[in-house]
């Protein structure tokens, strides 16, 4: 769901099988077009790969892993649409596991750990050994876990604008297209 629950993203597959990610308008669904999904915007088509990790990095910009066409010569990573267009705008290879966003930054659990990502940079910039969270609360960026029955958080610093060039999307600002 994009941050302000317009938008629905359903990785889903069609026959072939095909995984289509798509991108269904929720109001039009909740205004009555009981035909939303078959109309959304498709982003991409990859032969038996659905249900991948996916992460929403504003309102129009989704992060959604795996890279290629086919499942099984794909490469762990992400690749970047503007959902408005239907437009890939970037990929980097790396990210594989349950995956979150806040802050213009993408957050990867793995075995070893949590990543922390920069989408823009395409770059890792962090690891928290250990942490494997599985679940976030959009509104502050923390990331839960339960280990050996104890919850353990942690909430990630904001992003400094000097961190970032001067084209990058800042919280509350898209991509450009």
């Amino acid at each position: 769901m994009s941050p302000s629950g317009a938008r629905l993203l359903d990785d889903g597959w069609v026959w072939h099988p095909v995984g289509v990610p798509k991108v269904i308008d929720v109001h039009a669904w909740l205004r009555g077009d009981t035909f939303a999904a078959e109309h959304g915007d498709d982003l991409t088509y990859r032969d038996y790969a659905w249900d991948q990790p996916v992460a929403w990095l504003d309102e129009r910009t989704v992060a959604i892993q795996r890279i290629g066409f086919d499942d099984e010569a794909m490469i762990d990573g992400v690749q970047i649409f503007v959902v408005v267009a239907s437009k890939r705008i970037g990929m980097f290879a790396g990210p594989a596991g349950p995956m979150w966003a806040h802050d213009n930054r993408l957050y990867v659990n793995n075995s070893a750990g949590l990543e922390i990502w920069d989408p823009i940079q395409g770059a890792r910039t962090g690891f928290l050994e250990g942490f494997r969270p599985t679940a976030q609360d959009p509104a502050t960026g923390t990331l839960a876990e339960i280990a050996s029955g104890t919850l353990r958080t942690w909430r990630p610093a904001p992003t400094r604008p000097s961190d970032r060039p001067d084209d990058a999307p800042v919280p509350g600002r898209s991509f450009d297209c």
